[in-house]
């Protein structure tokens, strides 16, 4: 049966900081790369058990100072799984996770209930009638810490949420291929053509198994004001994007997704089909192309905080 474990951060450890003790003082190129290697990691672990990831940034602004602030890591998946993962994240060559199963946070974390929900997608562009998705430059070293002093700043309930899925199909990457194939034969001279056609070949390059992949994954925030959820999108994007352009959707107006009223865990079990953001633009299954991302787009927008808070929460 499939359910989800939480995992709360006792320590986040600084990621950065532990490279730059573990790096000699002419190694500093390979900065950014920890980040990026544990989070493959983590993914190829996933995606080995057949898990689905979740990383929640909670604040409740009804708790006392200190304890308003919740991180967690959620996985979907048969129990047995997720524990092998946590073996994972447990280990000192990791980063050195103090992690915990917290039986009156988690209650407590499910019990928040939100009525506003926003994601934050790639944009669809267009050029001479034909669509395509562009892929964004990321801030290696972003931490999100202007997006959780604006949670402090709003004085209610609010939320960030990011779901990973890590297996993506052959029957996805099969439809780009005949779509790249039509392309081809469509676009002739035209340099819009060229242009899409150039990142129909991109987004199969990236999706090359000796290099990187892409997967499946929804950056969402929740809150009581679809507003003050899409300025929480919006710091999130300005600090994890150097360049690339992208939307922020309001997901909770009336549709049958979001109720008018739902928690923290609203959609769980999570299934990509199910929950993922689509667009109209693109044939099944690319419909989903505005939420495929690679590790390095995503990393961003995962944070490993430091380890020691600037603040009081």
């Amino acid at each position: 049966m499939r359910n989800h474990v939480c995992y709360f951060i006792k320590n986040i450890p600084d990621m950065i900081m532990n490279k730059c003790q573990t790096l000699a003082e002419n190694d500093m190129d390979g900065l950014p790369g920890l980040k990026k290697s544990f989070f493959r990691n983590l993914i190829s672990h996933c995606e080995l058990h057949e898990l689905t990831l979740h990383f929640f940034i909670s604040y409740n602004h009804e708790k006392a100072e200190g304890k308003r602030l919740d991180i967690f890591f959620a996985f979907c998946g048969e129990e047995r799984d997720v524990e092998n993962v946590y073996q994972f994240l447990e280990r000192p060559s990791r980063g050195g996770f103090i992690l915990q199963k917290d039986s009156d946070r988690a209650r407590r974390v499910e019990s928040q209930s939100f009525t506003a929900a926003c994601t934050l997608t790639n944009l669809t562009q267009q050029s001479e009638g034909l669509y395509f998705v562009s892929p964004w430059e990321m801030n290696e070293d972003a931490r999100l810490i202007d997006m959780i002093h604006i949670m402090e700043s709003l004085s209610e309930d609010s939320a960030y949420r990011v779901d990973i899925f890590p297996k993506l199909t052959e029957r996805t990457l099969d439809t780009f291929r005949k779509a790249l194939t039509a392309l081809r034969q469509r676009v002739g001279d035209s340099d819009g053509g060229r242009e899409v056609l150039r990142h129909y070949e991109y987004w199969l390059r990236d999706t090359d198994p000796t290099s990187v992949y892409q997967f499946h994954a929804n950056i969402y925030a929740f809150g009581n004001n679809a507003r003050h959820a899409q300025l929480l999108l919006r710091a999130a994007a300005s600090e994890a994007l150097q360049k690339g352009e992208y939307t922020v959707l309001d997901v909770s107006s009336g549709g049958e997704l979001y109720p008018s009223s739902f928690d923290l865990f609203h959609g769980f079990p999570c299934d990509a089909d199910a929950v993922c953001y689509t667009s109209e633009h693109f044939p099944n299954p690319i419909r989903f192309w505005p939420t495929l991302f690679t590790p390095e787009e995503m990393v961003p927008f995962f944070p490993f905080l430091p380890a020691k808070l600037p603040w009081n929460f």
